[in-house]
């Protein structure tokens, strides 16, 4: 279970044509054609520096059948920084100062340090904290609203990219939920738990020092 949630993470790290998680984007105005959720998701993205977060992560296979359940928290400071926290039912830690990114097991006294391209690959990820308008990568589409919950979808431009669709709920104006497939069928349910808007971040929590004793792979 434990490689498998890796390489969901891993994996949405590679969205393409991406500064991660995603989503701090500087958005273009809604077109004619808005509706809720897209008015929702530019009136929650303009002026966005950073968000911190808890969350409910749930990862379905192919048939819809559970496969993961994880609790965390999520930190974000644009541009290109995050700290992915999680804390049930096992520890792990993934962050990144926009140039390197640390991943850190307890369980296995171990850290992974690599550069952020090469964790990657050729396509930037990093929706989480890119400041390319979200148009310019996905085609955004409104979908039906689901009692007060606004949603829209986000359909990749590029032919090769790592996930098919990933679709935004918005409370009001705050971010609810994320779901995120890719080519597998595999598909990431994050319900998002009392949501911080420009919350006041140290930096210094974007970077990571491994503890002693800890094994390290990679030097980034």
């Amino acid at each position: 279970m434990r490689a498998s949630h890796t390489s969901v993470v891993r994996a949405l790290l590679r969205l393409p044509g991406l500064g991660l998680i995603w989503l701090c984007a500087s958005l273009l105005p809604p077109t004619a054609a808005a509706g809720p959720g897209l008015d929702r998701l530019d009136r929650f993205f303009s002026g966005l520096k950073g968000l911190d977060t808890g969350f409910e992560q749930t990862v379905t296979d192919n048939a819809r059948r559970p496969t993961q359940q994880t609790r965390g928290r999520l930190q974000i400071l644009r541009p290109g920084r995050f700290r992915w926290t999680y804390e049930e039912p096992y520890q792990q830690l993934i962050v990144t100062d926009g140039a390197k990114l640390w991943v850190y097991d307890p369980d296995l006294t171990q850290v992974t340090i690599s550069k952020l391209d090469a964790a990657v690959g050729n396509t930037p990820a990093l929706l989480l904290s890119t400041e390319q308008p979200l148009d310019q990568l996905f085609m955004i589409t409104e979908l039906p609203p689901q009692d007060d919950i606004a949603w829209v979808q986000l359909d990749p431009r590029q032919e090769d990219a790592n996930f098919t669709r990933i679709r935004l709920a918005f409370d009001r104006d705050t971010l609810y939920a994320m779901e995120i497939v890719d080519g597998f069928g595999q598909t990431m349910n994050i319900r998002f738990l009392g949501l911080e808007r420009n919350p006041a971040l140290d930096p210094n929590r974007f970077r990571f020092t491994p503890p002693a004793g800890v094994d390290v792979v990679g030097d980034g």
